[in-house]
């Protein structure tokens, strides 16, 4: 129904109420939409949020491994590395590190993980 369907059948009903509910049938309807556009948005940045803990994670991950095989120092070297490094690059290198035997070898591309 349309805003111009509805106030025609309110107009024969109820002439004197016509702009009342009209009125409180738009504000009704805008509060819906904004509604949903605010689960919808909330919901995104969720999604979103939990995307770039578990990105943080991997990179932290990755990081205690470096230290653990390569010491202190190796992990310092390349903490900016790993941590401006994407989801798919973090998991390569994840990958890697478990037969890298020099600490440039995790950050070697390996095409047979793509």
């Amino acid at each position: 129904m349309t805003e111009d369907e509805f106030r025609q059948g309110v107009a024969m009903a109820k002439p004197h109420l016509v702009e009342a509910l009209t009125m409180s049938l738009a504000q009704e309807w805008m509060d819906r939409g904004e509604a949903k556009g605010l689960q919808k948005g909330i919901q995104q940045g969720l999604q979103q949020g939990l995307q770039q803990g578990l990105q943080q994670g991997e990179a932290q991950t990755l990081l205690r491994q470096i230290e653990r095989k390569f010491g202190a120092q190796a992990r310092m070297h390349c903490q900016q590395r790993v941590q401006q490094a994407d989801e798919t690059q973090l998991l390569q290198w994840i990958d890697n590190i478990l037969t890298a035997e020099h600490l440039e070898d995790i950050f070697q591309d390996d095409s047979s993980l793509q």
